[in-house]
């Protein structure tokens, strides 16, 4: 990653990672390819980026803003803790080096039973 600027989202921004999404349900996984990038935001507040994720097998594909904060060296993390977003969920994320992480429990309604999933993406920095 680039050094540290006043905006730690400047440091992220452009960047796509491809990886392995796993979805967890009651200790059942399923697994499949993923894609994270991440993109300038029209945040009205300046440490923002648009983070989009897709696995379509998984049913995730959406964009929301996060939060960007640098970790002192150790790489980012970028946050939104609302649900009302575009991935339906509050989420956590890191980028380190060339790898990004992101992870959250999305509830999905199956007839009158409301299930939990707990989803989580590790990706490798793709070439820009």
């Amino acid at each position: 990653l680039e050094p540290a600027t006043d905006n730690p989202a400047e440091a992220i921004h452009g960047k796509s990672f491809k990886g392995l999404m796993v979805r967890t349900l009651n200790e059942k996984s399923d697994t499949l390819e993923a894609v994270m990038s991440f993109a300038d935001s029209d945040s009205i507040h300046g440490h923002c980026v648009d983070v989009t994720l897709s696995c379509s097998g998984l049913g995730i594909d959406g964009t929301s803003v996060a939060n960007v904060a640098s970790e002192d060296g150790l790489g980012y993390v970028f946050y939104n803790t609302s649900a009302s977003n575009g991935l339906e969920a509050g989420f956590r994320g890191r980028v380190t080096g060339n790898v990004a992480t992101i992870s959250f429990i999305k509830s999905v309604k199956v007839g009158f039973k409301k299930n939990d999933y707990a989803f989580s993406f590790q990706g490798a920095q793709t070439a820009e």
